[in-house]
């Protein structure tokens, strides 16, 4: 087996596991010679990567339009797709790294270097500081990842799409694949946790939105999700402390703030523990 089918099989499986994987092509459709190796290569394979024709796709229809499979299949992806499969049919470049920020993938170099790569501008290099202030790092911070890693991140985008798309069941497989093959990754365990609390599967939640908070996840929306749940267990001091912490994160976190009114007005009036709020 090519070191190219290896990688893409990686990233097929989880397609074929979550039910969404399509018809692959047996030989890949894609060949990049006379690119150097190392790090001046970076954009002369993107070059090429996007000269087989290649498309880009900012807002998919469908959550099929973000797998690796369709991306073979049709060739256009989302970022996270094409930054998947771009590192599965070049696993032998190593210089090729997927930079994850928070809500965005980009292409970057193994070495930090001063420029990245826009997938859904034709591979457009952009000096760092100007991509990752366009797009910033998550909480955790920003990280760059080879094929094998960026697997992980790949089941829990996909995750995060089919929540999105309602689909409760899928993406909860997809998350505990993410977490399998990146165990207590912050960014998953934040995900996954939103999801079980839509699903008021409350106590899993909060063990999982506590778990990325300690790994690093830390920001205003996971203190307001944490303190929701904490709420409908009925600990209002554990909830008062999460939405003033993610107030602290944000000072003007609408549901934090809203949520803190809500027991305030509780407090005065000696009513029932009130609803929360959540993003």
């Amino acid at each position: 087996m090519a070191a190219s089918d290896a990688a893409i099989d990686h990233f097929v499986a989880i397609d074929r596991a979550l039910g969404l994987a399509e018809a692959v092509p047996e030989e890949p459709w894609l060949e990049v010679t006379g690119c150097p190796a190392g790090d001046a290569g970076v954009p002369c394979v993107l070059e090429r990567f996007f000269e087989a024709g290649v498309r880009a796709v900012e807002a998919p229809a469908a959550v099929e339009q973000n797998t690796v499979s369709h991306l073979l299949a049709h060739r256009e992806g989302t970022c996270a797709s094409l930054a998947a499969g771009l590192l599965a049919l070049f696993p032998e470049r190593p210089e090729l790294r997927a930079l994850v920020l928070r809500d965005h993938v980009m292409i970057g170099s193994s070495d930090g270097g001063q420029e990245v790569y826009e997938l859904l501008e034709q591979g457009r290099p952009y000096p760092a500081s100007d991509a990752l202030r366009r797009n910033p790092p998550g909480p955790s911070g920003q990280l760059r990842l080879r094929h094998e890693d960026f697997v992980a991140y790949y089941a829990d985008n996909l995750g995060s799409r089919l929540m999105l798309a309602g689909d409760a069941a899928r993406a909860e497989k997809a998350f505990r694949i993410a977490l399998e093959r990146s165990p207590g990754e912050p960014r998953t365990l934040y995900n996954f946790g939103t999801l079980l609390a839509s699903m008021e599967r409350t106590e899993e939640a909060i063990a999982m939105l506590k778990g990325a908070i300690r790994g690093g996840w830390d920001d205003a929306n996971s203190r307001v999700n944490l303190g929701a749940c904490l709420l409908k267990q009925g600990d209002v001091a554990g909830a008062r402390e999460q939405f003033e912490l993610a107030l602290a994160a944000d000072p003007r976190n609408p549901e934090a703030r809203a949520n803190l009114s809500r027991l305030e007005r509780v407090q005065i009036s000696g009513q029932d523990t009130p609803s929360p709020q959540s993003p």
